[in-house]
């Protein structure tokens, strides 16, 4: 089985879109003078501290938010 999440800015505001959840969750509003994917890049580091160094599902979420947490684009 697979789980994917996206972010995406609507406007203004930044969601997170979770195959497994009823409802995109809203993140916040972009920060003034900033760019929407600084409050994607938080909620990837709060996903990926969910998991213990080392375990298989941390690595995966780790390796897939590499580029974004760069400044990339996955």
């Amino acid at each position: 089985m697979y789980h994917f999440v996206a972010y995406v800015p609507v406007g203004n505001k930044v969601f997170e879109l979770d195959g497994l959840k009823k409802a995109p969750v809203y993140l916040g509003d972009t920060p003034a003078g900033g760019e929407w994917y600084q409050l994607a890049r938080e909620a990837i580091n709060r996903r990926i501290s969910k998991y213990a160094s080392g375990s298989p599902s941390r690595r995966v979420v780790t390796h897939r938010a590499t580029t974004l947490l760069q400044g990339g684009v996955v």
